[in-house]
C-alpha cells in the first residue's frame, strides 16, 4: 500500500517531534516509536489509510505534542476521480466528528473519577473503579505497548455480551505498570470500542512491570463453570454448555452447510443465557447421552440434533434415537444402517467429522426415515461445493 506521507513530509514529522523534546526512532518501515515525558507510543507514518494517519495525529495529543505539519497531508491522483473526493471527505468529517467530541469531553469533568487520567507515573499501586466511555478506552489504548496480539473474535464476543447488556462487573480489572503502559485489559477496552457502551470498570495503575508474565496464567473458568454457578442443582453442564454452543453458533448463521469450519467464540454469558431460555435441551441431552456412545455420534452434535427434533415430534425423536442406539435396522437400504454406518466408519478411521457434516448425515437420515425413503449412500460434498452440501431442515 502506497504511502500517503512522503519521504519528506515523514522526515518534517519526526524532525518537529523531536524539536517539541520527543524522543522519535524508527521500528520498521513506516512505523516509528515516540517518547515523551515518560510514556511511549507508536506512530504509523508510512500508512496508506487515512483513518490510520488520524489516529496516529490523536495518539500524539495523548503525550502532550501537536502534529507539525501545518496542514493534513492528502492523497494525491494524476487523474481524480469521484471515489477519491468522496474518501477525502470521509476523512475531513470522520477528523471534525474527532474533534467535537473531544471538545465536547473536556468540556466536562472526567469520567469516573481521579484516575480517568493517567500520567501519575507513581511508585505506589492505586485502585479506582472507573467509568470507561468508547472514548477514554481510546486514550487508554495509546498507551498499549508491547502487549500479546489482539484476538479479534475474542474482542468480537466480549462486545455482544456488552451490547446485549451481559457484561458484568467482575473486579477484573484494567492493569496499567508504573510506567502507565497497559498490561492487561486491551481486548476488554476494544470492545468497548466497538460495542459503543460505557462499561465500569476496576483500574489499577502502578504495578511493577514483571508482572505480565504472571497475568491470565490460572485455570480459565469454562462455560459448564458458568452453568454450574447459574443453578448448582444443573448435573451434565459439559455436555449442555457443548449443545448451547453450537445451537447459538446456528443462530448466528454458522454449520449451515457440511464443511462449515469456521468456529466463531461463544463467551459464557451467552451460553449461561440460552441454557436458561432453553430449559427442554435437558431432556435432550439426557436422551442423547442414552445412544452417543453406541452411535459414536459425538453428544454436543446428537443432542442439538435431538433437541430440534424432539421439538418437530418428541415420540418420534425418541424412537429414532432408541433405534439407532440398540442397532434396531432392516440393514441395507434403511437409512438408520446408513448413519450408523458413517459415524463407526469415521470412529474406525479416527476421523472427527466436522460438526455441520454430522448435522447434515442426522438430519438427512432423519427425513429418509420419516418417509420411508430407501437408502443406501450419502454424499455431504454438494457436487464439489466448498462450503459442503446444505444442512438439510428437519421434517
Amino acid at each position: 500500500m502506497k504511502s500517503i506521507l512522503k519521504s519528506r513530509e515523514i522526515n518534517a514529522v519526526v524532525q518537529g517531534l523531536r524539536d517539541q523534546g520527543a524522543e522519535v526512532s524508527l521500528v520498521s518501515g513506516g512505523q516509528y516509536k515516540v517518547s515523551h515525558k515518560g510514556h511511549m507510543i507508536s506512530l504509523a507514518l508510512g500508512a496508506g489509510d487515512t483513518r490510520i494517519l488520524l489516529n496516529s495525529k490523536t495518539k500524539l495529543r495523548t503525550l502532550g505534542l501537536t502534529w507539525p505539519l501545518d496542514e493534513s497531508p492528502k492523497k494525491k491522483a494524476p487523474t481524480p476521480t469521484k471515489p477519491d473526493e468522496d474518501l477525502e471527505a470521509a476523512a475531513v468529517a470522520a477528523r471534525e466528528k474527532a474533534l467535537a467530541a473531544e471538545a465536547r469531553i473536556a468540556s466536562v469533568a472526567p469520567t469516573g473519577g481521579s484516575m480517568a487520567k493517567l500520567g501519575t507515573q507513581s511508585d505506589e499501586i492505586l485502585q479506582e473503579w472507573v467509568k470507561i466511555t468508547p472514548h477514554l478506552a481510546e486514550q487508554y489504548l495509546a498507551h498499549n505497548i508491547s502487549n500479546r496480539n489482539l484476538r479479534a473474535d475474542h474482542v468480537r464476543a466480549m462486545a455482544r455480551d456488552m451490547e446485549a447488556g451481559n457484561w458484568r462487573k467482575t473486579g477484573e480489572s484494567i492493569k496499567f505498570d508504573r510506567g502507565d503502559r497497559l498490561i492487561d485489559g486491551q481486548h476488554r477496552l476494544h470492545a468497548i470500542i466497538m460495542s459503543g457502551v460505557t462499561c465500569e470498570m476496576l483500574m489499577v495503575v502502578g504495578l511493577d512491570p514483571d508482572v505480565r508474565q504472571v497475568i491470565d496464567t490460572g485455570a480459565v473458568r469454562r462455560a459448564s463453570d458458568a452453568i454450574h454457578f447459574e443453578d448448582p442443582s444443573i448435573r451434565g453442564t459439559t455436555g449442555l454448555a457443548s449443545i448451547a454452543r453450537l445451537a447459538i453458533l446456528r443462530d448466528q448463521g454458522r454449520y449451515h452447510t457440511a464443511f462449515d469450519s469456521v468456529n466463531p467464540k461463544v463467551t459464557n454469558a451467552e451460553v449461561v443465557d440460552w441454557v436458561r431460555k432453553n430449559p427442554d435441551v435437558v431432556a435432550a441431552r439426557d436422551l442423547a447421552q442414552k445412544s452417543s456412545r453406541a452411535t459414536g455420534i459425538p453428544l454436543s452434535v446428537w443432542g442439538y440434533a435431538l433437541l430440534t427434533l424432539m421439538r418437530l415430534d418428541e415420540d418420534a425423536a425418541r424412537d429414532f434415537s432408541e433405534a439407532l442406539g440398540s442397532y434396531r435396522t432392516n440393514g441395507d437400504g434403511d437409512p438408520l444402517w446408513v448413519l450408523l454406518n458413517v459415524f463407526q466408519r469415521a470412529q474406525r478411521d479416527r476421523r472427527r467429522l466436522k460438526q455441520g457434516e454430522a448435522l447434515f448425515y442426522i438430519y438427512r437420515v432423519w427425513n429418509g426415515w420419516r418417509t420411508g425413503e430407501e437408502m443406501h449412500r450419502l454424499n455431504a460434498t454438494g457436487g464439489g461445493n466448498i462450503g459442503g452440501a446444505p444442512v438439510p431442515e428437519p421434517i
